[in-house]
């Protein structure tokens, strides 16, 4: 009997712990896009605005109960000649206040060649804030690897639309027209690579072209009867993935 209780106990006191977390880790898809870098590495970027809209929905306007308090920042010499600039931030909020550094490069090169970007410290204080609520739990579900399967992203579309239709179909059918045909045309690009032969590039076609959210599951569900293309091209993406890791 006391075991029983015990066990209770320690199962509540998790559960409190974690309300937080469980209330803000779900994201609507429709504030994601997909990204890719060079060697491979490809994952879901998460709107700014969206993550404090979320914490003033909890929390009310930023810079009450909640915020950030520029702790220190400078820039920082890197390979090449280029810079980087570094932010140091104090973030604050209802129940407690912990550090979180963002950082952008200030001066650097492209494909375009030697750049200067006059707007590095903005995106530094944005990406330090955005860093913060990723450790109280905001979008937790993308920073997990969950955005990886579509089905997933699927039930998360459902959930913030509110619709009724099933997890696993009506992704293409929620797009706009201009979207639906331009993702008849990447999708039939992807099976078109990969009947000949060129797997890498069809995968490319799919993870590096900068596709929002929406879009991919949309032609993913549209390369639904070419289950050989969708496997093989998520075989590629894991191996990327474990490349980077190691």
């Amino acid at each position: 009997m006391n075991g029983t209780t015990k066990n209770s106990s320690i199962g509540n006191s998790v559960s409190d712990k974690l309300k937080l977390w469980q209330s803000v880790e779900k994201t609507d898809p429709k504030y994601t896009n997909g990204f890719s870098r060079p060697g491979g590495f490809s994952g879901t970027a998460i709107n700014a605005t969206y993550l404090i809209r979320k914490a003033t929905e909890l929390w009310g306007p930023m810079g009450s109960s909640w915020g950030a308090e520029i702790a220190d920042e400078r820039y920082v010499e890197g390979a090449e000649g280029t810079i980087i600039h570094v932010l140091r931030i104090l973030f604050f909020y209802p129940e407690g206040r912990f550090p979180s550094y963002g950082q952008t490069t200030f001066v650097g090169e492209n494909k375009n060649g030697k750049f200067t970007d006059e707007e590095a410290p903005k995106k530094s204080l944005t990406d330090a804030i955005t860093k913060a609520l990723s450790m109280l739990g905001f979008s937790a579900d993308v920073f997990l690897g969950l955005y990886d399967d579509n089905k997933y992203v699927n039930d998360r579309r459902d959930e913030f639309a509110g619709k009724g239709h099933s997890a696993s179909d009506g992704a293409f059918a929620a797009l706009e027209p201009e979207e639906k045909e331009a993702a008849k045309s990447i999708a039939a690009q992807i099976v078109d690579l990969w009947t000949q032969g060129k797997e890498h590039g069809a995968y490319a076609e799919f993870y590096e072209a900068g596709l929002s959210n929406d879009m991919k599951v949309g032609i993913w569900e549209l390369l639904r009867p070419n289950s050989k293309v969708r496997n093989g091209i998520k075989k590629i993406a894991d191996e990327n993935k474990r490349k980077v890791a190691a």
